[in-house]
Formats: C-alpha cells, structure tokens, sequence
C-alpha cells in the first residue's frame, strides 16, 4: 500500500505538470493560469455545497435512529474531492469534479465501503493489560462479564480510603 501511494505521490505531480505545461503552449500561460485558479474556486464552492448535503443527509439518518455509513463514505468522497480540487491541475481537477457527482459517488461507495471493512475485520485487540486472554473473555457469558467487572470494582473501591 506505500509503495502505491509512493508511486502515486510521484507520477501525479509528474503527469499534472507536463499537461500543464502542453495545454499553456496550446493555449497560453494566461489563459492556463486562470483556469487553474477558476477550476479551484468553483470545485471549492461546489464541495462546500456538497459537502453540507451530506451533512445535512448524515444528520437525517441518526435522527431516524439509522447507521449512516454509506452517508458518511460519500462525505468521504466530497472531502477527497475538495482537497484535489484545491490541487492545481486538470487530472485531479476531473478526478475532484466527478466525485461531487452524486451517482458516481453512490457506484463508488460499495468499493469503498468492501475495503474498509476488510481492513477492520483484520483489526485485533491488544489484550495484554487484562488479567484474562481473549479467548476467555470471549467465551464468557454477559453476566459473567458484569460480575466479573463487579468484582474488579469492589476491589478498587476497598483500595480506596
């Protein structure tokens, strides 16, 4: 996964700066500037609008009592989306702009959703400052657990003057 992001770090600026540099010669460096600085500000205002719907949709599924996370991976995208709109270039400007597209957004948010839980299900737990292995904790029942973390805190409370 470094090694990808690494390669991308690289070739992006790369690419982004020789099609600068192209379009400037076709079509001045004037006119190339200022669409750079106008695709900035307008992907700038288009996120910010976006970006409160989503917010706005967040808000309504919690308040229905709903898991918003497919919500809260499109507010993923839009931010993604502001930061590379803020970048200047035309690559990241079209990657920037098709992201604030709400269906484009929708068709990317399974992927999305897939690869984060797959990188949380590897997720373990540091059991090393409990007094049982996880394997005992997870055979026991819930009223095991409430007596067992009773006993813990009765302990403390007599520590305690």
């Amino acid at each position: 996964m470094f090694f990808k992001l690494l390669i991308a770090i690289i070739i992006v600026p790369a690419l982004e700066i020789f099609l600068l540099l192209k379009v400037s010669v076709h079509l001045g460096f004037g006119f190339t500037f200022v669409m750079v600085i106008l695709t900035g500000i307008v992907g700038a205002k288009l996120a910010h609008s976006q970006g409160l719907s989503v917010l706005r949709k967040i808000q309504s599924e919690l308040s229905q009592g709903r898991a918003p996370a497919e919500t809260i991976v499109e507010g993923l995208c839009v931010l993604v989306a502001g930061v590379v709109l803020l970048t200047p270039g035309f690559i990241t400007d079209a990657i920037g702009f098709s992201l604030l597209i709400p269906q484009v957004r929708r068709k990317l948010r399974g992927g999305i959703l897939k690869f984060m839980l797959g990188k949380v299900s590897g997720f373990k737990m540091n059991t090393s400052g409990m007094h049982r292995s996880a394997s005992e904790w997870s055979s026991m029942d819930g009223a095991e657990v409430k007596s067992t973390w009773h006993v813990e805190e009765e302990k403390g409370k007599q520590l305690d003057p």
